[in-house]
């Protein structure tokens, strides 16, 4: 049941850009924003072929026509137009739509006597296992956009979201087989990959800095009441001293200290509090929190 790895074309002189932070006050975004936060995605046909965007920022940056971006080669802002990616995705999608059919096919799995063993592992892959190199599962691929803008990544996502199309509409149209599927305590043994608790704020590897950073963008305020229960949840360490790294300000995430060292350890500590939020499923803080990244990605590689 494990499928095979997507076949991957390397494009020559394939440019890549970073989108400018610019993009969460363009009033298209906000209306994108509002659609997938109001129906689960975007609904997007390019050239006949009927797609599904899941992350507002891809799917502004898939429908701008005159789109910011940074290149990641001169460091300078360019506008380039968005929907030259739109066939990408599209090819993306529908070859993920086949990949899912070929190496999933429902037919016996989902109404026989391994119906259990497939949910698990149609389970297991959508949020556990690493695609790509990237942990976090098929999921990883609903809740983020590509960091660099190019053929290759946009067909990646389109490629993911075409998979996540048909994992979704099977679970919706089998409610009673699949109505367990988010919870982890009915992972299989003999999938790949045995996971005994769901992902949550069990996880204890976060630094308080990590903790203050996420808890800031999911808008939770952390006080001498609640610190111990905070650290408790995400941390090995019990000294308070969370409440002298708490973060206040939106600029406090995006402005470079001018020390290469600690600049670097703060993006970590950027993408850290987002694994966070992820691990809780909290798909708000993730969207919220990547414009930050990007915006301290583009400085941090404009001065280093």
């Amino acid at each position: 049941m494990e499928p095979k790895a997507k076949k991957q074309t390397s494009k020559e002189n394939n440019p890549k850009y970073f989108l400018n932070i610019d993009f969460e006050k363009d009033h298209e975004y906000r209306s994108l924003k509002k659609i997938i936060e109001d129906n689960g995605c975007y609904n997007y046909t390019i050239d006949g072929i009927k797609t599904v965007v899941y992350n507002p920022v891809l799917a502004f940056i898939l429908t701008k026509e005159k789109l910011k971006v940074v290149d990641c080669d001169t460091k300078k802002n360019k506008i380039i137009n968005g929907l030259s990616f739109s066939n990408d995705y599209a090819k993306g999608f529908k070859e993920g739509v086949e990949h899912f059919k070929k190496e999933y096919a429902i037919g016996a799995n989902l109404y026989g006597s391994d119906a259990n063993q497939y949910v698990n592992i149609i389970h297991n892959h959508y949020f556990h296992l690493r695609h790509k190199e990237v942990r976090g599962g098929w999921y990883f691929y609903k809740i983020h956009y590509p960091k660099k803008l190019n053929e290759n990544e946009i067909e990646d996502f389109g490629f993911y979201a075409g998979i996540l199309s048909e994992v979704d509409s099977m679970v919706n149209n089998n409610i009673q087989i699949f109505d367990k599927y988010e919870k982890c305590d009915k992972c299989d043994n003999q999938t790949k990959e045995t996971i005994k608790n769901p992902p949550s704020f069990e996880d204890k590897n976060y630094s308080q800095r990590q903790i203050a950073i996420a808890y800031f963008i999911m808008k939770i305020t952390i006080t001498e009441k609640n610190a111990k229960e905070c650290l408790k949840k995400h941390s090995q360490t019990t000294s308070l001293k969370i409440l002298q790294k708490l973060i206040t300000k939106n600029i406090q995430l995006t402005t470079l200290s001018g020390n290469k060292t600690a600049d670097k350890k703060h993006l970590q500590d950027l993408n850290a509090a987002k694994r966070l939020m992820s691990g809780i499923k909290n798909t708000k803080g993730v969207n919220d929190i990547d414009r930050f990244i990007t915006a301290f990605e583009t400085a941090f590689n404009s001065e280093y």
